[in-house]
């Protein structure tokens, strides 16, 4: 029986850097597709929104384009993000935050470069973004790792309304 909340089936959104098997360099691309199926196989609305590298371009899986004409602003500077959306083979919808610099235009996951921290930052941001255009009102964001955590701070300081 599905863990529910005022007798209703939870919505999920997870917020994970890598997610198996579409973007994986550690153990949390398998357990950032693994958590949520188990949850979605609960009954649980769930989501996850991961980063589009060009990893993920190259699987050349069927998406479907989320326009976005709001830029992210960090510290004065506009970005610019879309979104991918594809649905699983279990049924689960991934999301995929879209910035060609940022995210496409190299082939590690992760880059150790001095201005690494914006890349997050933009994630979290564009997380947040991507939930108020598709209309997502989560239960639970869970946030996987260091990488997303940023997220919270966000939600209860900028965007608290």
């Amino acid at each position: 029986m599905p863990i529910t909340v005022h007798d209703h089936m939870l919505k999920i959104a997870h917020a994970v850097a890598e997610v198996a098997p579409y973007s994986k360099y550690s153990g949390l691309g398998t357990v950032g597709y693994a958590l949520p199926k188990a949850i979605h196989r609960l009954g649980h609305e769930v989501i996850i929104v991961s980063p589009y590298y060009s990893s993920v371009r190259e699987k050349n899986i069927e998406k479907e384009k989320i326009e976005c004409h709001e830029p992210i602003v960090i510290d004065g500077k506009s970005y610019p993000v879309s979104f991918r959306k594809h649905i699983s083979p279990d049924g689960i919808a991934v999301y995929f935050i879209v910035n060609e610099h940022l995210f496409g235009s190299h082939k590690r996951i992760y880059r150790y470069t001095e201005d690494a921290a914006l890349n997050w930052i933009f994630f979290s941001l564009a997380f947040i973004q991507l939930l108020k255009i598709i209309e997502f009102q989560p239960d639970i964001i869970h946030v996987h790792d260091n990488h997303p955590a940023l997220i919270f701070n966000y939600l209860s300081t900028r965007f608290k309304h």
